[in-house]
């Protein structure tokens, strides 16, 4: 005959004396009682003193903190430990800190996507070309490789406030680009060639580029370098927008006037063409 697992709770003397629980009388079929203790022996064994559910099923929360190790990585050899361990009826998810900054993060990428679009949809119509909006929003992405080189650099994960350096980045180096360009652009309709309002808008506009770029960066050094308690947690934001900025500006002051004489260059040849065309039919 196998046996059944009763749960039962009890009221005092019971609960505080386990000895007591030999003489919980049982009642009989046939009338009468027994005593508890002439048929059952008391065993200790362990057991959880608080009972968690999800839903209608028992849950068990399990709690780390990070020492050395980014909480990323704690997490994801933790998810893979718990697959690999786990019988398949018995599920986990990953919770806590680390599941909070990835929806924040997820927040924050969303968020940027949606200011990008906004940011082009504004630039379009004032430059009157969707080519030099493009063009001015083109660094953006091109600067985020240098936030990463950044984070390799310092050997830091792209946690929570690396995203935040990343956008602190992006917000100065399209200040830079639309600073660039819009000048460029007004040396264009004073009447200088594509060429020689380039190279102009360099040369009149690289110091207060420079000045934004460094001056940020030599706030940000002590930050990156953890030279104060508890810089540690947000050193990741400035080795991403320092590492992000050297390259943003290279980017502001050399790739960025290339490529705007080779979009007029492009945009303004069939234009003269068809001028031409039109010049030379008969009259």
């Amino acid at each position: 005959m196998g046996s059944l697992p009763v749960r039962m709770y009890l009221q005092e003397p019971f609960r505080s004396n386990a000895d007591a629980l030999r003489l919980l009388p049982i009642p009989l079929p046939e009338g009468g009682f027994i005593n508890l203790g002439e048929v059952s022996g008391i065993a200790y064994r362990s057991a959880p003193s608080v009972l968690t559910t999800d839903g209608l099923s028992y849950s068990l929360d399990v709690l780390a903190y990070r020492d050395t190790v980014p909480t990323s990585f704690l997490s994801e050899r933790a998810s893979a430990a718990a697959a690999e361990a786990l019988a398949g009826e018995v599920a986990f998810s990953d919770q806590g800190d680390n599941a909070e900054s990835a929806e924040s993060r997820r927040r924050m990428l969303t968020g940027l996507a949606i200011g990008i679009l906004l940011l082009f949809s504004a630039l379009a119509p004032a430059y009157g070309s969707v080519p030099l909006a493009l063009l001015s929003i083109l660094i953006l992405p091109l600067s985020v490789i240098g936030a990463v080189w950044g984070l390799l650099a310092f050997d830091k994960a792209l946690a929570l406030p690396a995203v935040l350096g990343i956008i602190l980045l992006l917000s100065i180096v399209i200040k830079n680009s639309i600073l660039m360009v819009d000048f460029i652009q007004h040396l264009r309709r004073s009447g200088a060639t594509p060429r020689d309002a380039a190279i102009d808008g360099v040369r009149l506009r690289y110091r207060p580029i420079l000045m934004t770029a460094f001056g940020t960066i030599a706030a940000l050094m002590p930050i990156a370098l953890q030279v104060g308690i508890g810089l540690e947690s947000i050193s990741p934001l400035a080795d991403a927008a320092i590492g992000g900025l050297i390259v943003g500006t290279a980017l502001s002051l050399f790739y960025l006037p290339m490529l705007y004489v080779w979009v007029l260059n492009r945009t303004d040849r069939p234009a003269a063409q068809s001028t031409h065309q039109r010049s030379a039919g008969p009259t």
